[in-house]
């Protein structure tokens, strides 16, 4: 089947299957697996341990870094370039089964959730854009060494904006901003009354 046609899920379980041999992998060995999505799919299945009580120690600023980087080249739709040193990271197989069994779990509670839709919305360049902008804003979030807990709403605005873009559903990708933009007129109002 070709891989524009496969779901979400189909095409995570199908990568979950390669890794089964091998004790290390890096970040570009990865990419190649994951075919012309490579980008979303990786961005999906990194930020989805953020969402969940799912330790990644160590992993939490590269992956961090390596999802703005997606972003970049998912808004200029060009291929992603990592740094050697990322693209050279090397982490275990075993980690990287067990985040890739995590998220396609999660994916299949959520799967109801998203479906295409509005694709006017979804195939507009600037959407597109905004959608690639959004994610390595919010990688850069996650990059960054902020206290537990405050990881949850830059990886659910990356999620969104991922699933949206992979899936052509375009209320994800409205979803997705608005969030952002709900929660800094929340942390704004926060601010004021402190002050």
């Amino acid at each position: 089947m070709p891989e524009s046609n496969r779901s979400l899920l189909e095409r995570c379980l199908a990568i979950s299957e390669m890794l089964k041999e091998g004790q290390e992998i890096t970040f570009g060995e990865l990419l190649q697996k994951m075919g012309e999505s490579g980008p979303l799919l990786l961005v999906v299945i990194i930020s989805i341990p953020f969402l969940l009580p799912m330790p990644v120690p160590g992993l939490s600023v590269p992956f961090g870094i390596v999802i703005a980087f997606s972003g970049v080249a998912i808004a200029l739709k060009r291929p992603l370039w990592l740094p050697r040193f990322f693209r050279e990271k090397k982490f275990s197989v075993k980690t990287l089964q067990q985040i890739f069994a995590t998220g396609t779990k999660f994916l299949r509670k959520i799967r109801p959730l998203f479906r295409e839709r509005l694709t006017i919305v979804a195939s507009s360049w600037a959407v597109q854009l905004m959608a690639g902008l959004l994610i390595t804003l919010c990688g850069l979030l996650l990059a960054l060494p902020l206290p537990p807990g405050t990881n949850f709403p830059p990886a659910l605005i990356i999620t969104l904006s991922a699933i949206g873009l992979l899936e052509r559903d375009g209320l994800l990708l409205i979803l997705a901003p608005t969030l952002l933009a709900l929660i800094i007129i929340g942390v704004g109002r926060l601010i004021g009354e402190w002050h």
